[in-house]
C-alpha cells in the first residue's frame, strides 16, 4: 500500500490523486502531498507513543482528507487501525471500544477525529491540510522538516509488512450482530487488483467515492484507485445532484453504490447523465427490480455485484443486461466451494481468494478445513461458469417442514403497484413452527399506482390494487391481491406497510431495525370481557331512586407475546346519567372491537 503510494509519489508526484468535494468547489491532493501528510501524521503517532507497541488506533472519522491520510499513515506506522462508524450513539462506540481493549490487552484505544489528525499534521508541516492542497501545481514545501519526514517515511517503507493486519473493520449489522473483521493489507490490496482487473482500464477513469470510508464498500474505491493510477472524488456529504453535476464535469467513469443511491441519482438525472458512467457497481443486498428496470430506461451501466467485509469487498461481478439471470463472474484469483448442494444445486456458499479477511477479532470465523470461508449465503454454480447467490442460510424459512425462500416472496411483492421495496423474514408461529412476515416500503398514492401499472403494463381490474388513504388499507389490499396468486405457506402472516424503510450509515435497508419494529408491533391475541356487581357499603340516593350497586366490565388483552393488560369501565344499567348504558358498551366492546382484533 505504502509501497505504491511512494512509487507514485516519485514517479507521477504532482498528478492529482483524489478530489476532495466540498460545499462549493473541490480541493486537489496530489500523489506527493498524499505521501507527505500520511509520512507526517505517521511521525508525530509515533512521537505520541502509538504505533507498534499499542498496536491498536481507532478513529471516528467520516468521509475526508483526514481518513485517506491516517489509512496510509497507519501503514508506515506498522499498527492497526480500527474503524469505528461516525454515525454510532455514544452508547455504541463505547461497546466497540471496550471490546477492542478487551480483544487486544491495551488499555485506553485513542480514538481520533477529524481535529486530532488536522492539529497534528499542523504541528508536523506548520500548515493546515488545506494549505497544503493550495501548494502550486501539486509540489510540496521544500525544507529541512520536509526532508526529514520524506526521510523517515522511505525508512518505515523498507519495515513495511503487507501481510499484518492493516485494518479492523465492523461488518454493517444490516442482518446481525456486526463483527471486527481484521484484513491485512495484502488482502486490501488484493481485493483492488482483482476489481480493478475486471472494471478498469489500466490508468484510465475515475471513480465517485460517496459511500463512507468506515465500510469496505467505501474504503476499496481509494484502494482500487491507488492499483489503478486513476483519481477519485471524495464527497464529504452526499448529494445526489452533486454527483450527477461532477460527473459530467469530470467525466467520471465509476461509481459504487447501493440501491438507494441509484434511486436517487434515476430521480434526479433530469438531463441524462447517468448514461455517461461506464460502470456504476451495485451491491450491499439484493437486487431490486423495480430500480433495474429504471436504469435499464435510463440506459445506466449498471454491474451487479456480491461481496462482504470478510473478503474486502467484492468477489463477485456482471453487468446488468435486460437478458440477466443473476449470475455473476467470479473475479480473477477467486476459487469457490457449494457445500451440501440440494437438487437444483444450490447449497452454503464458501469462498478463498486475495481478498478473503484473516479472521474476527471478537468471534471465531468460520473456515472449512482447506481454508475456504463459509460465507453463511447459499449459492450454485451454473454450467456457464457463473455464481447465482441466493439468501443467507440463516434467512431460510422452514414452515410446516417446507422450504420457503424470502427473496421468491420478495419478488413476487415487487410486481405489485405501490410497492418500492420489501424485506421477508420468519416469525415462530404455533402451528407450523416458522411463518413469513413482510415489510413493504410503499407510496399508495394515485399517483404512484398510475405510474406502476403503466411501467408494470398491470390491468388494474385483474390485480384490484389501487390507491390507500393508510398503510393498514394498503396492507389489506396486498392481502386479499395475494390471496389467489400465493400459496397459503408463501402468503406472508403479516404485511406492515412504512413510508420508507430504516437504513444504516451505508444506505442499506437496517433489517435488525425492521425485526425490532416488528417485535413492538400491537397483535392482539385474545379479548376477555369480565362484566361485575359491585355493592355499596352505603347505599346512595338519587332523585329517581335509591342505588345500592354499580356495575363495570373489565377487558383484558393478551397479545402475542403473552402480554397482558386490563382496562375498566364504569357505568350504569340505566341511561339516566349518561347517554349510553354499560350494555351499550358492552356490546360495542364484544360485537365490534373483538372482531377487529
Amino acid at each position: 500500500m505504502i509501497i505504491k503510494l511512494a512509487q507514485l509519489a516519485r514517479e507521477k508526484g504532482s498528478k492529482a490523486f483524489f478530489y476532495t468535494q466540498l460545499e462549493s468547489g473541490s480541493e486537489v491532493f496530489s500523489y506527493r502531498q498524499t505521501h507527505l501528510a500520511a509520512a507526517a501524521l505517521a511521525q508525530e503517532l509515533e512521537k505520541k507513543g502509538l504505533g507498534k507497541d499499542t498496536r491498536y488506533i481507532a478513529c471516528n472519522l467520516f468521509n475526508g482528507p483526514e481518513f485517506v491520510f491516517l489509512s496510509f499513515a497507519v501503514a508506515y506506522l506498522g499498527a492497526t487501525l480500527a474503524v469505528l462508524n461516525p454515525r454510532l450513539s455514544d452508547e455504541e462506540r463505547l461497546l466497540r471500544k471496550v471490546e477492542l481493549e478487551n480483544a487486544s490487552n491495551q488499555n485506553n484505544i485513542a480514538i481520533l477525529t477529524e481535529e486530532h489528525i488536522q492539529r497534528m499534521i499542523i504541528d508536523s508541516l506548520g500548515i493546515g491540510i488545506m494549505e497544503l492542497a493550495h501548494e502550486p501545481n501539486g509540489q510540496i514545501p521544500v525544507n529541512p522538516r520536509t526532508m526529514e519526514i520524506l526521510s523517515y517515511a522511505e525508512k518505515k517503507e523498507r519495515e513495511f509488512d503487507p501481510d499484518h493486519i492493516g485494518l479492523i473493520m465492523f461488518t454493517s449489522g444490516s442482518s446481525g450482530t456486526p463483527k471486527a473483521t481484521q484484513l491485512s493489507w495484502r488482502s486490501l490490496h488484493g481485493a483492488a487488483v482483482a476489481a480493478t482487473k475486471a472494471l478498469c482500464k489500466p490508468g484510465k477513469g475515475i471513480w465517485q467515492l460517496v459511500l463512507p470510508m468506515c465500510h469496505i464498500g467505501g474504503f476499496e474505491v481509494m484502494m482500487r484507485s491507488l492499483v489503478n493510477e486513476s483519481p477519485f472524488l471524495l464527497y464529504l456529504r452526499y448529494q445526489p445532484s452533486r454527483l450527477l453535476n461532477d460527473a459530467l464535469s469530470f467525466k467520471v467513469t465509476h461509481i459504487s453504490v447501493v440501491d438507494k443511491i441509484l434511486q436517487d441519482l434515476l430521480a434526479y438525472d433530469n438531463d441524462r447523465i447517468i448514461a455517461q458512467y461506464k460502470c456504476i457497481l451495485l451491491g450491499g443486498a439484493a437486487l431490486n427490480k423495480k430500480t433495474i428496470k429504471q436504469a435499464l430506461r435510463a440506459r445506466a451501466s449498471v454491474f451487479a455485484s456480491y461481496g462482504m467485509t470478510e473478503t474486502s469487498s467484492m468477489i463477485a461481478c456482471a453487468p446488468i443486461t435486460r437478458g440477466f439471470d443473476g449470475g455473476l463472474r467470479m473475479l480473477p484469483g477467486y476459487l469457490v466451494h457449494i457445500v451440501q448442494p440440494d437438487k437444483q444445486g444450490v447449497g452454503q456458499l464458501q469462498v478463498k481468494g486475495p481478498g478473503v479477511f484473516s479472521g474476527y477479532l471478537n468471534a471465531r470465523a468460520a473456515m472449512s478445513m482447506d481454508g475456504y470461508f463459509v460465507t453463511g449465503d447459499r449459492a450454485r454454480m451454473g454450467r456457464d461458469g457463473k455464481l447465482y447467490v441466493y439468501e443467507r442460510v440463516e434467512d431460510l424459512i422452514i414452515s410446516g417442514g417446507e422450504n420457503i425462500y424470502p427473496e421468491e416472496i420478495r419478488e413476487a411483492l415487487l410486481r405489485i403497484p405501490g410497492v418500492k421495496d420489501a424485506y421477508v423474514f420468519g416469525t415462530a408461529d404455533e402451528l407450523w413452527g416458522y411463518r413469513p412476515v413482510a415489510f413493504i416500503e410503499a407510496d399508495y398514492s394515485p399517483e404512484a399506482i398510475a405510474k406502476d401499472y403503466k411501467e408494470l403494463g398491470l390491468d388494474p381490474e385483474e390485480t384490484g390494487i389501487r390507491p390507500a388513504s393508510c398503510a393498514q388499507e394498503f396492507a389489506r389490499n396486498i392481502h386479499e391481491y395475494l390471496e389467489p396468486h400465493m400459496s397459503h405457506l408463501h402468503h406472508p402472516k403479516h404485511i406492515l406497510v412504512l413510508e420508507q424503510f430504516p437504513q444504516t450509515s451505508v444506505g442499506k435497508v437496517d433489517r435488525i431495525a425492521l425485526k425490532r419494529l416488528y417485535d413492538r408491533r400491537i397483535d392482539i391475541k385474545s379479548v376477555t370481557l369480565y362484566r361485575t356487581r359491585q355493592p355499596y357499603n352505603t347505599p346512595i340516593k338519587t332523585p329517581k331512586r335509591e342505588i345500592d350497586t354499580r356495575e363495570s366490565f373489565f377487558v383484558e388483552l393478551e397479545d402475542w407475546a403473552g402480554r397482558t393488560g386490563i382496562g375498566e369501565c364504569v357505568s350504569f344499567t340505566t341511561n339516566w346519567y349518561l347517554p349510553e348504558t354499560l350494555g351499550d358498551d358492552y356490546a360495542i366492546t364484544k360485537d365490534v372491537i373483538s372482531s377487529i382484533v
